[in-house]
């Protein structure tokens, strides 16, 4: 939920200052929570508190009106948030990764469990701007990514059972060596321009 939230956040903070004003019954609407009057709500709520604790996001608190929240840096520093891309870095190659708008217009913000999220954004990241089919082990998973092994096997199979991840297996030569296998993932982030299935069984919820 704290990814979510965050990530959410992001998308809505397009430009300077990056303020969000909003009720916690919208993120939790937004973010398909169940009774987002309540539960949907607390949710929220405790997400936003752990985010402000680890200074993810800065939250403005006025009488009478709304809280307002605004993402710092992405590696919990604290510092102010900035945009990614050129123009941050002039004369650099793009270091940032963007997910589609259909990622939440089109629900998979909800479809999606937590670790599926998160693979799925390590998975981005691998395949970088050379548009290769990454190939990540599940110790640069745990080292880079902060991601547990059953976070990676969890989120890796329900990206594969939604049509987002194919694996692929492959042999590397190397000269003098044996052959040994190597697990190659295909990702289609086209895929999110369908909206995915209500009641396919076979796509956890995501929670």
């Amino acid at each position: 939920m704290r990814l979510k939230l965050y990530l959410s956040l992001l998308w809505h903070s397009a430009a300077a200052p990056f303020d969000v004003t909003a009720t916690a019954y919208s993120w939790a609407t937004l973010l398909g929570l169940p009774d987002p009057d309540r539960s949907g709500k607390r949710r929220i709520q405790d997400a936003i508190t752990w985010l402000a604790t680890n200074q993810f996001v800065e939250v403005t608190l006025r009488p009478g009106r709304h809280p307002t929240l605004r993402p710092l840096r992405e590696d919990g520093s604290g510092d102010a948030y900035t945009l990614p891309g050129p123009e941050a870095e002039p004369g650099k190659p793009p270091s940032f990764r963007q997910l589609q708008a259909e990622f939440w217009t089109n629900g998979w913000i909800t479809k999606l469990s937590g670790p599926a999220i998160a693979v799925w954004l390590a998975y981005v990241d691998a395949k970088g701007a050379n548009n290769e089919d990454p190939w990540i082990s599940e110790r640069q998973t745990r080292d880079r990514y902060g991601l547990t092994d059953d976070t990676r096997k969890k989120g890796l199979k329900e990206l594969i059972a939604a049509g987002l991840v194919e694996r692929r297996y492959a042999r590397l030569r190397e000269p003098f060596r044996s052959d040994r296998p190597i697990t190659h993932y295909r990702l289609y982030p086209t895929r999110f321009a369908i909206v995915p299935p209500v009641d396919d069984a076979s796509i956890p919820q995501g929670v």
